[in-house]
């Protein structure tokens, strides 16, 4: 060992050389190793997983089955509304004395342990009512018009379930609440009157498509304002939320909730614009619900302006300007019918 260390110091130079070398080759064999796992690494590494939350580039057609249509009351007096959350959409649309109120439509097997409060129909909910062959119709009582329509058309006798003439146990009232306003159905009630019904009725109408990525979205806070009614307690006013992508139901600056504390929400809001007149001295109204119109379509805090058209007995669809059916985004709708112009006669 005293040579090796006695022949390094007096060649040094030559030693210094040759342990250099061979750290030079070591390392250069080190790297190439460290490189090739590190390549090895990026092909066998398994790809990022597809982002579902892209909107489909095709949507698809919506289908309800057992639709159920139930009058809600919208009066100050009547709220909060219970169970219009578990509706698969809503029409709100203006009846006498500037108020508005509910047309909601439910698909069969929907929990909703109360629904209502329960108000009297109009003339053109049975209009939509047709439209969507609708299995039943909960109400109490209507207009002369309508109580003389549902009377001399057999369909409509058919679905009616009218809370001022059938009995049981379908309807309930509720004694917190004061007539009229306390009147209330259930999901559970509905499905009695379903009992022995086997035979399914499916509706197919919108097309729809998921949740965009949230780069698709509108800027968040984005508000809908339909002029319903020149009062300020039946203008909701939907503030959009990017993060759920849902537009909320505010009143007067406050979040609107169900009688449950269910926040009232919605995927899409469509205003639908239409002629709409006063027909007698209570200033009971007509609607027009065939044909076609003016509407605006919100959803992913996106606005698009399109044409409603129908003929009257099947849904309304909403058309592009280039003709092509505009979709809307998975989910409840909720469509707010509004005057293109008011007449007197």
């Amino acid at each position: 060992m005293q040579k090796i260390i006695d022949y390094l110091k007096a060649h040094w130079r030559v030693a210094a050389l040759v342990f250099g070398g061979a750290l030079l080759v070591v390392s250069a064999g080190a790297f190439f190793l460290l490189a090739n796992l590190h390549n090895q690494s990026l092909v066998v590494a398994p790809p990022s997983p597809e982002n579902t939350n892209v909107a489909s580039p095709v949507a698809t057609p919506r289908t309800y089955t057992d639709l159920y249509a139930v009058s809600i009351d919208n009066h100050v007096d009547a709220r909060p509304a219970s169970g219009i959350d578990q509706a698969a959409f809503v029409y709100e649309a203006p009846v006498e004395g500037a108020i508005t109120r509910f047309l909601a439509f439910f698909e069969r097997g929907a929990q909703a342990p109360k629904i209502g409060p329960v108000r009297s129909a109009r003339l053109y909910f049975l209009d939509w009512i047709t439209s969507w062959s609708a299995v039943k119709f909960f109400h109490f009582g209507g207009s002369p018009e309508a109580m003389n329509k549902i009377s001399a058309t057999p369909s409509l006798t058919a679905v009616n379930v009218d809370g001022a003439t059938s009995g049981g146990d379908t309807f309930l009232r509720d004694p917190g609440q004061s007539a009229p306003h306390n009147a209330y159905t259930s999901s559970d009630n509905v499905e009695k009157i379903f009992a022995g019904n086997a035979n399914a009725v499916s509706v197919t109408a919108w097309p729809m498509a998921n949740d965009p990525d949230m780069s698709a979205r509108g800027a968040d806070g984005g508000k809908v304002a339909a002029p319903l009614s020149d009062l300020a307690a039946y203008s909701p006013v939907w503030v959009y939320s990017s993060a759920t992508n849902l537009y909320t139901r505010t009143m007067g600056g406050k979040v609107e909730k169900t009688a449950a504390g269910v926040v009232i929400t919605a995927k899409n809001i469509v205003v639908i614009s239409t002629d709409i007149s006063v027909i007698d001295t209570d200033g009971r109204l007509k609607i027009t619900t065939a044909g076609k119109g003016n509407a605006i379509i919100y959803r992913n805090g996106q606005t698009e302006n399109v044409t409603w058209q129908t003929n009257g007995t099947t849904p309304p669809h909403f058309y592009a300007a280039d003709g092509s059916e505009a979709a809307l985004t998975s989910g409840n709708v909720w469509i707010e019918v509004v005057p293109s112009g008011i007449t007197k006669r």
